[in-house]
């Protein structure tokens, strides 16, 4: 069974190019715009949706049909267009090209794999069963929907201002694991759910305080 290497992908300001412009190749447009990567769009055609994207200038399109050249200085390419022998063709350049490359539908062809994710705020949980089974891996991210609410990612935006000023004025090292470890186990998530934010920023300065002295 392949098993597959779980990392993160910095895609910021980075050229990637989807083949395709369906439903499918939409959600794959979406989500690298949401890492901040550079977007081309290679198709005949595209959904009102990427069309809206091409008027705004979000991602770069050419209305053709793929050829080669369109992997031309990109990191990453995603084939997700409805022929399997245009799919393979383009894992098949990819790869010769050491670019990274998915495949819709087909994990073998794929030298990356994208896993289900929840996402809440900074906070990403990413479910995979190595291509085995994407149907699972939805319905587990479902579940995981239920327990990880958006109070997880308001708690982060807090610890990203937090985090520095900690590091910056208790110079020890243990009383910080203290502080950190305090303010996860507290009920300062609970708080923030019930949007008794003044709550929680009090709870806050409380643990801090308590634990830099």
């Amino acid at each position: 069974m392949m098993r597959h290497y779980p990392v993160g992908l910095k895609l910021e300001g980075k050229k990637c190019v989807v083949i395709g412009g369906g439903r499918v190749a939409e959600r794959k447009v979406s989500s690298l715009l949401s890492c901040g990567a550079l977007v081309r769009v290679i198709s005949p055609a595209l959904t009102s949706r990427l069309s809206q994207l091409v008027k705004k200038g979000k991602i770069e399109y050419r209305k053709r049909n793929y050829q080669p050249r369109d992997l031309s200085g990109v990191l990453l390419a995603i084939a997700a267009t409805d022929d399997e022998k245009m799919n393979s063709r383009i894992s098949s350049q990819a790869g010769e090209r050491g670019i990274l490359v998915n495949v819709v539908d087909s994990p073998g062809e794929c030298t990356f794999i994208v896993p289900a994710s929840l996402k809440r705020g900074a906070l990403t949980i990413n479910i995979s069963t190595d291509g085995l089974s994407p149907a699972l891996s939805r319905n587990i991210r479902r579940q995981l929907e239920k327990n990880y609410g958006r109070e997880y990612g308001e708690f982060l935006r807090m610890m990203a201002g937090l985090r520095p000023k900690v590091l910056r004025e208790v110079k020890d090292s243990r009383k910080r694991k203290k502080i950190f470890r305090s303010l996860v186990e507290s009920d300062i998530l609970e708080l923030i759910r019930k949007g008794e934010r003044s709550e929680a920023r009090e709870r806050i300065e409380e643990i801090v305080t308590r634990f830099k002295k």
